[in-house]
């Protein structure tokens, strides 16, 4: 071979062939027919799954020339079995080093390994920070439920937050919230800007105003027990709710609780009979039953 076009273009023309012997190579040199074999070995590294095997077929004469001059026997040809694959971590890095990994390039793998690597997508995900996680999550785009990686992002944020306030008694900046999440500034500005929008944050806030009926009730019945600190918290945010009845509550400083014309307090509250407490519960739980519907 006079130049390196004219080699490769045998070389080309050899990795064509239906399935290439070592007698194809003769007229090669022997520094020739290892750059072959090398340019063999590249192309079964980008090779994925049943690919793999069937490239590895065609080119087993030439990468590995049988050895043995005789037949072999009955026993040999029943235990032989097919090259190992490409390594595993190999054909990971081949994906990974794809700009975009889209999901036929995963579904070339074995069930096994595409769950492998689906594990592996998740871990990278996990650890990653900063901008690098912004450029990660753009690759595997096409995995990627944009409600998880909202909620994931969402509890990284509020944790960071009540962390701060918790040690500091006051609020993070941005920054300081960036570098405790381990998210990128451009995404904790994006989830701030966009949570009042959000239908997560929505449907969050709807389980929060379930459970106001349920704490709501706790107060009451802290209320009925004579706790006069509970009785206020409770009138005062039924007259919110209820505009309508607002004025007719008056709740002063001196631990009294006046409906309309009469007075209530904590020593007027314990004479009650238990089933006159009861009556009181009653009413209220009905009121706030039509105030539901």
């Amino acid at each position: 071979m006079k130049n390196s076009r004219t080699l490769q273009a045998e070389f080309a023309r050899l990795a064509a062939l239906e399935k290439p012997e070592p007698h194809h190579l003769q007229h090669l040199s022997p520094e020739e027919q290892e750059q072959f074999k090398q340019m063999l070995r590249l192309r079964l590294t980008r090779a994925l799954g049943p690919k793999y095997q069937t490239e590895m077929a065609r080119y087993k004469a030439i990468l590995e020339p049988e050895t043995q001059t005789e037949a072999p026997t009955e026993e040999e040809t029943q235990t032989e079995t097919l090259p190992d694959p490409i390594p595993q971590t190999q054909q990971f890095e081949h994906l990974l080093a794809l700009d975009k990994i889209e999901r036929h390039h995963v579904n070339q793998l074995p069930a096994e390994k595409k769950k492998e690597f689906m594990a592996l997508l998740n871990n990278k995900l996990d650890t990653a920070t900063g901008t690098e996680r912004d450029a990660f999550v753009e690759k595997i785009s096409a995995f990627v439920e944009q409600d998880r990686l909202w909620e994931v992002n969402h509890a990284k944020i509020t944790q960071a937050i009540q962390e701060h306030v918790n040690m500091y008694g006051a609020m993070p900046s941005k920054s300081r919230v960036t570098k405790e999440t381990g998210l990128s500034r451009p995404t904790v500005h994006k989830h701030m800007e966009t949570m009042k929008a959000s239908p997560l944050m929505n449907e969050q806030n709807e389980l929060f105003a379930l459970m106001s009926h349920q704490v709501l009730g706790k107060i009451l019945q802290s209320a009925l027990r004579g706790d006069m600190g509970a009785a206020k918290l409770y009138l005062n945010t039924v007259s919110k709710q209820n505009t309508g009845a607002a004025s007719d509550v008056v709740i002063n400083n001196q631990n009294n609780i006046q409906i309309n014309n009469t007075v209530l307090n904590q020593q007027t509250i314990q004479q009650l009979k238990p089933e006159q407490l009861q009556q009181i519960e009653d009413i209220i739980k009905s009121s706030m039953a039509e105030k539901k519907q």
